[in-house]
């Protein structure tokens, strides 16, 4: 018997499906440890060896001796710690949007931002930075919710030919190119009405950064990741069916239009989350997905996991490239480009016909 008949097994199966979870295992533990290791990477001269000390004495409730103490515990945990928990977290969201667009939309160049996502919610910081519009709020959180609504327009609208006009995954997709053209029009006319100020912000917010999370963020984005993975692990039989074929599908009593418009809803609503705290981060939905179809399987069950954890890591590794390039770092969305885009043309040289399916 060939090592592709044992596959075909149960035997086979089980050895897989063994192989992989203690592959996954082994990637959470190095993911865990990348992201406290990445808290070294600072400016404010602090190795590994002094942020242990901080935390120990935070959770020991250690009196500060000195002014540098308190700082430094303020770096910690105010910057440090929800920063490496952004990486992992939007890394994770994002690679997770990713592997389900390339799925329903059965196109292994899909990624979270195909329907147009970030053109809308980089009209909505527009309207904020220039002319102030927002919900009566702060600055930052106007900012974040002006992102967040904005960036599910183009959502809406896709939802909208799914359901009325029964748009098929191609037309999803051109649909969202044309969404992409008028809503990056709409902020281009913003712009040439703002000063040059707040073009460089709204420059900056569009290369996408981690270095805006505050402490809080954590709060948002631990419950969005784990709640995104359950909700697609049991909705993992649904989008396996829907991946194949529409006439495959409704022969086992799945509807693919509807299923396709639940799973681009969801993907929209937490990609939306990652847009308001970090704006756009690209080639993380885009690569990583491929990827980690290279390494287990398009099986969705075990492909998000996969995905959520490459995406941490990768994402991991960018910001600290990006942190270490000059004084006082680069947005990370520049690096996971530079690193995205060759990956992704040899993974199209090297792939064959079909094989991401």
């Amino acid at each position: 018997m060939s090592g592709k008949d044992k596959m075909y097994t149960m035997d086979g199966y089980l050895a897989i499906r063994k192989r992989n979870i203690i592959v996954l295992v082994v990637l959470g533990f190095v993911c865990v440890i990348a992201a406290y290791l990445s808290m070294g990477f600072n400016d404010n001269h602090m190795s590994i060896s002094d942020i242990t000390t901080v935390i120990i004495n935070h959770i020991n409730n250690v009196p500060f001796e000195t002014p540098r103490q308190q700082l430094e515990d303020t770096l910690v945990f105010s910057n440090f710690i929800p920063r490496a928990i952004g990486c992992m977290t939007i890394g994770a969201i994002l690679a997770m949007g990713g592997a389900i667009m390339q799925s329903i939309i059965k196109n292994p160049l899909a990624d979270p931002f195909t329907t147009g996502l970030s053109s809308g919610a980089l009209v909505g910081v527009s309207l904020t930075i220039i002319f102030g519009v927002g919900f009566g709020l702060s600055y930052h959180f106007d900012l974040m919710l002006m992102a967040f609504v904005f960036s599910m327009l183009p959502c809406a609208v896709i939802i909208f030919f799914t359901f009325f006009k029964k748009a098929t995954s191609n037309i999803i997709i051109l649909i969202g190119i044309a969404i992409s053209y008028i809503f990056s029009a709409a902020s281009t006319m913003i712009l040439f009405m703002g000063t040059t100020m707040s073009y460089e912000k709204i420059y900056r917010w569009s290369l996408g950064s981690i270095a805006w999370l505050d402490s809080d963020s954590w709060m948002i984005l631990i419950p969005s990741t784990i709640v995104m993975l359950i909700i697609f692990i049991f909705m993992s039989k649904l989008v396996n069916i829907a991946s194949v074929d529409d006439k495959f599908a409704t022969s086992l009593g799945v509807n693919s239009p509807k299923t396709r418009m639940i799973c681009l809803f969801i993907v929209s609503v937490f990609t939306s989350i990652t847009v308001s705290y970090a704006g756009t981060i690209g080639f993380v939905g885009l690569i990583i997905p491929n990827v980690a179809r290279r390494i287990v399987s398009s099986d969705t069950k075990i492909l998000l996991p996969f995905s959520a954890i490459l995406g941490g890591l990768f994402l991991l590794f960018s910001d600290c490239i990006a942190r270490s390039v000059r004084l006082g770092g680069i947005s990370v969305g520049i690096i996971t480009a530079l690193i995205g885009g060759p990956v992704m043309l040899y993974i199209l040289i090297k792939m064959k016909k079909n094989c991401w399916r």
